[in-house]
């Protein structure tokens, strides 16, 4: 009786220890950390601590939803494990495969959740687009697109399957390569701000992606026969190597096989290409345009690489050398102009290709003239040692390169050649004790922060017209007012920040700064020398009334009026300006239309009427109605 009673005993402890000890060995190796007890599933383990499902375990992915799903991945578990301890996981890498009832399970990636465009970096992407439609007659999984082929990368989306997928045999599927597919319009325009080149204008004017970023897409992702050994060693299997539906079906649709692991990849990318693009152009013209390629890219000898932002962004000679010769009866010459500019960057633009070409002319100009005059004293005078034809020959060759390449095809690397070039000349002067009369070179990037000289490269030496007034650059870029200061790319390129007031509480607010700075006419004419006449001074002048003494009253600078005039002469003195004025108004009225209009132009610009010279303006008005105009 006790026997039995033991026995019953050990059952019940046996029945009762036995589920608890299954219990716990599945909830123990349910566990990351039981996962990574295997060293070679260290790396996996690492990454997805530091991914974002760190704080899932594996088997809420690696098993799929339901008891079913428990039970299958825990015999793959031990079949692993058998692999492990008998050492035939040497042989092959880990595989595992998860299913999309575990990505799409109602506590995660629900697919209500899914439904809608998110941004993918500079691409708008829908899944529902993906997983709930056949793509090219595929169905495709979560993994196919979200896999871990990079390592230490966790269930990552790997761009090659999305390059793979939407260009190969690009000529017959072009609906899946077009760039708006990916790239849309909104996109750029939404955020024009943050990228480097806004797209607005190109995108309102309906330019072509591939007028400007050529040669984005190389491979076209074949199947290697090798690649199919790589796994599958019966012969049985190569026999439907050309059915590619069924491929897929077997590899994608059923299994979690990425597409790299058969398809080579294609490369998608801006491509920094300096060479002519199109047959067209390198059947005639072959190393024809070393020097411009040379300057487009950067690559100087002996100089920090330098590139034009152009070429950085994948431009193309092409993309703005888009007009013929031909239309001009000079040939097939493919050319660039101002509207190339104006067709990318908007309306106006093109003053900057202008700005490049009178800037570096004179430039050159400059250099070009001390090379020669330094040669010839050094040379006249018996002192043009070789080791100073040396400095001088370097000068040469930058000059040299600047003239041959065109220098505006990167503006910055032609200024730092031609700044070295002038540094070279003074060095040599200096080395032979002679007195040097070169001017200080003062480059752009000197004056003006490296990201806007990339396009406004002279722009210290551009005058303006703003809020009326004669505007310099260079005055305030040398006085350390930066381009942000006034300026802003927030909305509109370039936007000027500052109202009229804001800009003179700034000027008006410095005692160092003299009037003539901006108010240049006004001053010109109280001391009687303009660019058109020269005359008597102004009375206010010669007595050293100051700009202040007129325009500064008890509530501020005002723009004088005549009844003003009164608080320092006497009551009749406002009659006699308006007297001025109005004589003044009827000779320009009167102006002969055949005569030079300069002159007229100049005096509306300097707005007083003759307030600030009266009796000069008037004097020389009436001698010039004398003189009979030119036939």
């Amino acid at each position: 009786m006790k026997e039995n009673r033991n026995r019953l005993v050990i059952i019940a402890a046996v029945g009762l220890l036995l589920p608890l000890s299954f219990w716990g060995v599945v909830e123990f190796t349910s566990r990351p950390k039981f996962c990574n007890s295997c060293h070679y599933m260290e790396p996996f383990y690492e990454s997805w601590a530091a991914s974002a499902h760190g704080d899932v375990t594996c088997t809420k992915c690696h098993f799929e939803p339901g008891l079913t799903g428990k039970l299958k991945g825990k015999l793959n578990g031990l079949y692993q494990l058998t692999k492990y301890v008998s050492l035939a996981y040497k042989k092959s890498k880990p595989w595992a495969e998860i299913s999309d009832k575990s990505c799409l399970r109602k506590e995660c990636h629900q697919a209500q959740k899914l439904v809608g465009p998110i941004q993918f970096k500079n691409v708008k992407f829908d899944h529902s687009h993906h997983l709930g439609e056949l793509r090219r007659g595929k169905q495709l999984r979560c993994t196919s697109c979200h896999s871990q082929m990079v390592q230490g990368q966790h269930i990552k989306v790997t761009e090659a399957t999305c390059f793979i997928c939407h260009m190969k045999d690009r000529s017959t599927n072009s609906h899946m390569v077009n760039c708006n597919t990916c790239h849309t319009d909104e996109i750029f325009i939404e955020r024009g701000s943050e990228l480097r080149y806004n797209h607005t204008t190109v995108i309102k004017t309906g330019k072509d992606c591939q007028s400007c970023h050529v040669n984005t897409i190389e491979g076209n992702a074949p199947v290697p026969l090798n690649q199919c050994i790589n796994c599958h060693w019966q012969t049985t299997f190569f026999e439907r190597y050309d059915d590619p539906e069924f491929l897929h079906e077997y590899h994608v649709a059923n299994n979690k096989i990425e597409c790299v692991a058969c398809h080579t990849p294609i490369q998608h990318t801006i491509r920094r290409e300096h060479r002519l693009t199109g047959e067209d152009c390198r059947s005639c013209h072959l190393e024809m345009h070393t020097e411009q390629a040379r300057m487009f890219a950067g690559e100087v000898s002996g100089l920090p690489h330098t590139p034009n932002p152009m070429f950085e962004a994948g431009l193309s000679c092409q993309s703005c050398h888009i007009f013929h010769l031909e239309s001009l009866g000079l040939g097939e010459t493919m050319v660039s102009s101002p509207e190339a500019c104006d067709q990318c960057h908007g309306q106006g633009y093109g003053h900057l290709l202008q700005n490049w070409e009178r800037r570096l002319e004179e430039m050159e100009s400059e250099v070009g003239s001390y090379l020669e005059e330094t040669r010839a004293t050094l040379d006249g005078k018996g002192k043009l040692s070789p080791p100073l034809e040396l400095y001088l020959s370097l000068a040469a060759k930058n000059l040299l390169l600047v003239t041959t390449a065109n220098g505006i095809h990167n503006i910055k690397l032609s200024d730092i050649l031609l700044e070295q070039a002038h540094d070279l000349i003074s060095q040599a002067l200096q080395n032979t004790g002679e007195e040097t009369s070169l001017r200080p070179y003062v480059s752009s990037g000197q004056l003006v922060p490296s990201d806007c000289a990339n396009c406004h490269f002279g722009i210290e030496e551009t005058v303006v017209d703003v809020y009326g007034l004669k505007f310099q650059h260079n005055s305030h870029l040398t006085n350390g007012v930066t381009c942000t200061k006034c300026h802003s790319n927030l909305q509109v390129h370039g936007e000027l920040l500052l109202s009229r007031e804001e800009c003179l509480n700034c000027h008006h607010s410095r005692e160092e700064l003299a009037c003539s700075s901006c108010h240049l006419e006004q001053s010109q004419l109280l001391q009687g020398q303009t660019p058109f006449f020269s005359g008597e001074p102004d009375l206010m002048w010669g007595e050293d009334v100051s700009c202040q003494d007129c325009h500064l009253v008890e509530s501020g600078l005002v723009r004088r009026s005549a009844e003003l005039c009164a608080d320092c002469h006497d009551e009749d003195y406002p009659a006699l300006v308006l007297k001025w004025r109005a004589e003044i108004t009827t000779l320009i009225r009167t102006w002969p239309a055949e005569r030079d209009r300069d002159v007229v132009e100049w005096l509306t610009q300097e707005s007083s009427l003759g307030g600030h010279n009266a009796q000069a303006v008037i004097d020389y008005l009436q001698s010039q109605a004398q003189i009979p105009p030119r036939p």
